[in-house]
């Protein structure tokens, strides 16, 4: 099938040292999963079983891969926030393990920009218009118990 094979074309090239190989896959991934979405959409399946296979393929990944926060990225955009935090419990912990790693700061901190762009306006759009302090205490409660240990 023609996504198996494109998803396996991107794996094998997600840690390739040529510059810009990194980033196509990215962009790659991000439009596979768009049209996924938009199928699964179409079609009413709210399984999303691809979803489910690439989270598990990300999760045993290294956290030391910087292409693993690039898709994860992406997925949090397209699946939102909450279901990815949801389904990768060490996310948060592997994120600021990234930040005391010099090739991963910029990676994670793609990703966590994504999740804090993610999470206004996920809870935007289930809360109505929150003020800055409601949206504070909202993300305080997913992050400073892992930002205490």
């Amino acid at each position: 099938d023609f996504t198996t094979q494109l998803l396996e074309l991107m794996w094998k090239r997600i840690e390739s040292p040529v510059e810009g190989v990194l980033e196509s896959v990215h962009s790659s991934f991000s439009l596979l999963l768009d049209i996924y979405r938009l199928e699964c959409s179409h079609f009413e399946d709210v399984e999303f079983p691809l979803y489910s296979f690439l989270l598990q393929r990300l999760k045993a990944l290294s956290w030391r891969m910087k292409a693993k926060y690039l898709l994860l990225s992406s997925l949090a955009s397209c699946f939102g926030v909450k279901k990815v935090l949801d389904d990768y419990e060490e996310l948060p912990n592997h994120l600021f393990n990234c930040l005391a790693t010099k090739h991963l700061c910029s990676p994670a901190s793609h990703l966590y920009r994504t999740i804090l762009q993610q999470h206004r306006l996920e809870y935007t759009l289930t809360q109505g218009t929150l003020s800055e302090q409601e949206l504070a205490e909202n993300w305080a409660q997913q992050w400073m118990e892992i930002l205490a240990e």
